[in-house]
């Protein structure tokens, strides 16, 4: 077995636990093993953009004003559930 032969040799430990040692074998596992900030992330923009745009262009087809408000809560609260059901439990 050969030994360290500098300090590009010796495993390289992160604060948070991540090990550069260890890639991450595809796009999934890096984003949702690897760096769950970027996928709580994606959560918190992607529902209240998708819901915020699904009333808003409700509000468009009706002419009614208050659609893009609920869809934008709505896409919120349930990031917020689902992002507790993936994480929060333990």
């Amino acid at each position: 077995m050969s030994q360290p032969t500098g300090p590009s040799d010796l495993p390289q430990s992160h604060p948070s636990g991540y090990s550069s040692q260890i890639r991450p074998s595809s796009h999934s596992e890096f984003v949702h093993g690897a760096y769950p900030a970027v996928s709580v992330i994606a959560y918190l923009v992607a529902g209240p953009l998708t819901f915020g745009l699904l009333g808003w262009g409700v509000d468009q087809l009706l002419g009614t004003e208050f659609l893009l408000v609920v869809g934008l809560l709505f896409g919120m609260g349930l990031a917020f559930y689902v992002i507790w059901l993936r994480y929060g439990k333990t």
